[in-house]
Order: structure tokens, then C-alpha cells, then sequence
């Protein structure tokens, strides 16, 4: 590692002078980082797809080609359901999208069957010179429109993958029982999550944990974590909870694409409310975790936000970090999450492109202090009460609660756990959100609203 570039950010740390800074450019975690993106071909791209028409009963297949070698490369494929937009990770590369109507049922294409493919191959998810390598590129909504007319290039028979996938599915993450002394959250693991978020996710990927047996007569509450944090961020919390309530543990590389990222949980709370519970779902996040989940909230379908109720969040940064800015404009190598994480990215516009489900309650906590009960500050030690405070998503919020503590220790602050309480034992009743004034750091709903 080079002194000169240690150097450079010891400097620049210094002179912004946050926390969130240091998390993010310490130089041995960028060498890291360095590593496990190299390895990636440089950086990642997402492809988008949008809903493919189906009939009625019909299975689509969808599936990722890599254009290199001799001949194509199967790299990823999916099932969506009916109105349900696709997103894929992948390294810079040039990939076609192949789709399929499965009318028989066999995970084989068959000419005849209903078939498109990208209009004009190969699509592209990067610019592999220079800086420009870490461009962080989307191609967006691509339609596809199947037709009997047209036949695929190529064969296509997942017949014996795709029964194998349903069997291992119960062996991955997916409400899978844990405990809190699970090694996936430990601080090296976080660390690996932030800084090598490609090796994180071969190693331990992505999780939804039950900390018991999913019961059908509880709530569930899902928890997510902000960047370089775990589930085990709520263990005081959830102590004080009652046990009426069925937690479920989002755990994710907080490296990556917050897009990628809200895909998964999307596509785990959509079959959960789905297939799993008949109950309504809970959700109290963190940090960036708010920024994550409510872009899963404007993926699922009307159907699924139906079941949602409370949706709680802490200290989230609604109007991006500055910090990410700057390690997208100057760090030698580029998180993916830095880019949805810069004020004005695409993400952030396109979370708040659209509102919330009118059923979804949100609440939406601040931190002002860096001390418990200190003074009020501009910042919470991390992130602005100004990005916290951001109009849209104050404009959307049921009320807003104000903490004085810092960005850590609003989750385990007795204020916003009895709020917390208060709100999640009300979820679906009339009248106006609780005044709780635990400190004077509280803002009460009619005080929010003079903030919209």
C-alpha cells in the first residue's frame, strides 16, 4: 500500500472531520475493497427488466447470458412473478436477456413457445477505461415483449437446475434459525460486508434469520441494519420488546448496490407475506436500512404493502451523505453502495419517485446529539439532521420523533424504545400518533408538521 495514498486520505479525513468519513476511506479497508471489486472485472452494473405480459397460470423464464468465449455464458435466471420488475448484479460485461413462456411446465424452451431476447446485443454495463471503469451504470426498465413468432438463438434446458434450486433453497438463509451469537454477524464479518461485499456474499450471502420457530400467532417485525452494521444492533432493543412480536433479521453486504440490496428483501418479504404468514409485517429500520427498505416498499406489489402496517425509522439519511460524494469523486476504487448513497443519486430520486402506500404508517425518528441528552448539534456525529429531516420524507411521515442522542445510540435510547412499544401496540388504530415526551429533544406530530 502506498504511503502517499494513506497520506491523502488521513488528510481529507481531517479536514471533513465525521465519523462517517472515517468509515468509509480508511486506506487498508479501500485496499480491500480494491481486491474484491478487481476481481469483479472492476465494478458492478445492474440490469433491470421490466414486467414481461404473461397469461394467466403461464411461467416466464428469464435468463442472463455473458457474450464471451465461444459461445454464450448462462450467468444468472429468475422466475418473476406477474408486474414484478427483475434486477440483476453483475461485473462489467457485455450480456444478452433471453426470455421464454414455460407453457409446458419443463424448464425447457421449445420453439413456439413465447420467446424475446435484448433488441440489440450485446448490452453493456461499463466503460472499462480509467476512472470511467467505475461508472456505475443501470440499464433501465428494458422490455421485453414475448412473441410465439420469435425463436431464440440458442437452446435453452434448466430441467435438471431448476428442481435442484427449489430443494437447496431451505439450506440457504431464508428464515433460517439463528441466534444472536451467529459468526455472520460478527465485526469481522460486518467489516467483510462493507469492504469486500463480492466475497461476503459467496461466503455467507444474503439472510432473513428467526430467532425462533416462525409462529403464526405473532407479529412480525423486520429489522434492517444500516451500513457496516448487523442485526445484532438490536439486541437491547428487541430485549425489550414484547414477545408477542416474531422478529426476522435482514442481514446484507452493505457494500453493495442499495438497489440490489432492496431487490432481495423485496423478493424475501413478498414471499413471506405470501406463502408464510397471515399476519401483518412490521418493519423498524436503521440508518441506511431506511433507505433500503423503502426502496423494497416501492418494489412490492399493491397486494404485499397492503399487509404492511408500522414502518419505523432511525436516524436514516433520506437526503444521501456527503461522505459518499466525495469517495465516488475521489477514492481510487468506488463501493457501488457509495453511488446510491451520494446526495441526488438515482436511487435516492427514485425511492421518493413515488409515495408510500396509503396503509403504510411511517415513522420517522431523528438524532440530533452526539452524547445522550447533550446539546442539539447539526449532527448526530454522523449524518445531518438536515438529510435526516429531508422534505420528502418528512412530507410522507405520520410523525416525525426527535432524539437527542447520537447515531448509534438512538436505537438503544429508553426514548425511542418506549415509542417503539407505543407505536408497534397501536398499529391499526384510528386517531393521531402518541405524544411521548421523553426528553426535550421530542418533537411532537404538530411541531412536525409545521417542518413539512
Amino acid at each position: 500500500m502506498e504511503v502517499g495514498i494513506h497520506m491523502k486520505y488521513v488528510v481529507l479525513t481531517c479536514k471533513l472531520g465525521i465519523a462517517f468519513l472515517i468509515i468509509f476511506l480508511q486506506a487498508c479497508a479501500i485496499y480491500d475493497l480494491k481486491g474484491d471489486v478487481d476481481r469483479a472485472d472492476s465494478s458492478y452494473g445492474l440490469l433491470r427488466v421490466a414486467p414481461i405480459d404473461r397469461t394467466p397460470g403461464s411461467d416466464i423464464l428469464l435468463l442472463v447470458y455473458r457474450q464471451t468465449g465461444p459461445g454464450p455464458q448462462l450467468i444468472n435466471h429468475r422466475m418473476p412473478l406477474a408486474g414484478q420488475e427483475s434486477l440483476f448484479l453483475v461485473p462489467i460485461a457485455e450480456y444478452r436477456i433471453v426470455a421464454f413462456e414455460d407453457v409446458n411446465h419443463d424448464f425447457i424452451y421449445q420453439p413456439g413457445e413465447p420467446a424475446a431476447s435484448s433488441d440489440e446485443p450485446p448490452l453493456y454495463t461499463g466503460v472499462p477505461r480509467g476512472k470511467e471503469a467505475l461508472q456505475y451504470e443501470s440499464v433501465e426498465s428494458l422490455k421485453l415483449h414475448l412473441s410465439a413468432d420469435y425463436q431464440l438463438p440458442w437452446s435453452v434446458d434448466l430441467s435438471a437446475q431448476m428442481p435442484q434450486e427449489q430443494i437447496s433453497r431451505a439450506k440457504q438463509n431464508y428464515l433460517q434459525l439463528t441466534t444472536w451469537d451467529n459468526p455472520a454477524f460478527s465485526e469481522d464479518n460486518v467489516r467483510k460486508g462493507l469492504w469486500q461485499p463480492l466475497t461476503f456474499y459467496e461466503q455467507t450471502g444474503y439472510g432473513l434469520y428467526l430467532l425462533e420457530e416462525l409462529d403464526p400467532a405473532k407479529q412480525p417485525l423486520l429489522l434492517v441494519h444500516g451500513i457496516n452494521g448487523s442485526p445484532l444492533n438490536f439486541r437491547a432493543l428487541a430485549a425489550e420488546l414484547s414477545e408477542d412480536y416474531q422478529l426476522l433479521l435482514f442481514q446484507y453486504p452493505s457494500g453493495f448496490s442499495l438497489e440490489y440490496s432492496a431487490y432481495v428483501l423485496h423478493r424475501a418479504v413478498s414471499d413471506f407475506l405470501g406463502h408464510r404468514t397471515n399476519k401483518e409485517l412490521h418493519i423498524l429500520a436503521h440508518s441506511m436500512g431506511g433507505l433500503l427498505s423503502r426502496g423494497m416498499l416501492l418494489l412490492n406489489n399493491a397486494e404485499t404493502n397492503a399487509r404492511i402496517s408500522t414502518y419505523i425509522t432511525l436516524a436514516t439519511p433520506w437526503s444521501g451523505h456527503d461522505a459518499a460524494r466525495l469517495g465516488v469523486e475521489w477514492a481510487p476504487v468506488i463501493a457501488p453502495v457509495w453511488r446510491s448513497m451520494a446526495p441526488d443519486s438515482s436511487y435516492l430520486q427514485r425511492i421518493f419517485a413515488e409515495p408510500l402506500a396509503e396503509s403504510i404508517e411511517h415513522y420517522l425518528f431523528f438524532s440530533s446529539a452526539h452524547s445522550r441528552n447533550g446539546p442539539s448539534k447539526g449532527d448526530d456525529g454522523v449524518v445531518t439532521v438536515r438529510s435526516q429531516l429531508s422534505y420528502h420524507a418528512q412530507k410522507q411521515a405520520s410523525a416525525v420523533y426527535g432524539i437527542e442522542d447520537n447515531h448509534s445510540g438512538i436505537i438503544n435510547n429508553p426514548c425511542t424504545i418506549a415509542t417503539v412499544q407505543m407505536l408497534l401496540e397501536r398499529a391499526n388504530i384510528a386517531g393521531s400518533p402518541p405524544r411521548l415526551k421523553c426528553n426535550p429533544g421530542f418533537l411532537s406530530t404538530d411541531q412536525a408538521d409545521g417542518q413539512k
